[in-house]
């Protein structure tokens, strides 16, 4: 009946009601001081989400991404090393631009490629989302990764830190995504 967008605002009414009416902790000031801590932390996503956006649109016009596919077929004779290659084009792309607009951007340029290597494309379309997914949590764009940091009020390094094991684990799924697509059901063809 509604949108996630609304049923979010929604949330936040609610939760206001709440801690004013039953909890009857909210002061005036303290709702402020959320709404300004609020927004700053909703500026620093946007300002990555806008400048990743703006890197998009510049690759697209350069048509880096064509070429970079097209390049990949030429040098690579083996499937696998293709589709290394592909893992290391998403992480250094994921690094740098947040998923969605990557997806945008390079979805429509590694479909040929996928063609070209037999590759299912529901398994091509896991990889991305995976391996895009880990830039949500490297810097410098990692737009996750300053969220959990301003939530948290710790440097941003600190929480890359931390992060380490769990860099191992993804770099162990994206593996298992990419070069064994039966574990998840996937016809490889």
């Amino acid at each position: 009946m509604a949108t996630v967008t609304e049923v979010a605002a929604l949330t936040v009414v609610y939760a206001v009601f709440i801690r004013v009416l039953f909890y009857k902790d909210l002061s005036f000031k303290s709702f402020l001081r959320s709404c300004a801590e609020s927004a700053s932390a909703s500026a620093v996503v946007l300002i990555l989400i806008q400048f990743s956006s703006a890197l998009s649109w510049l690759l697209t016009i350069q048509e880096a991404p064509q070429r970079l596919a097209q390049g990949m077929l030429n040098s690579f004779d083996s499937r696998e090393l293709i589709i290394l290659a592909l893992i290391l084009l998403l992480i250094v792309t994921g690094m740098f631009i947040d998923i969605a607009p990557a997806i945008l951007l390079l979805t429509p340029v590694l479909m040929p490629l996928a063609k070209a290597i037999d590759m299912n494309l529901i398994h091509l379309g896991l990889i991305m989302v995976v391996v895009l997914a880990v830039g949500l949590y490297t810097p410098p764009v990692g737009t996750t990764l300053y969220i959990s940091a301003g939530i948290g009020r710790v440097p941003t390094m600190e929480v890359v830190r931390e992060l380490f094991p769990f860099y191992g684990l993804m770099v162990i799924m994206i593996i298992l995504t990419a070069y064994f697509p039966h574990l998840l059901f996937i016809p490889t063809g």
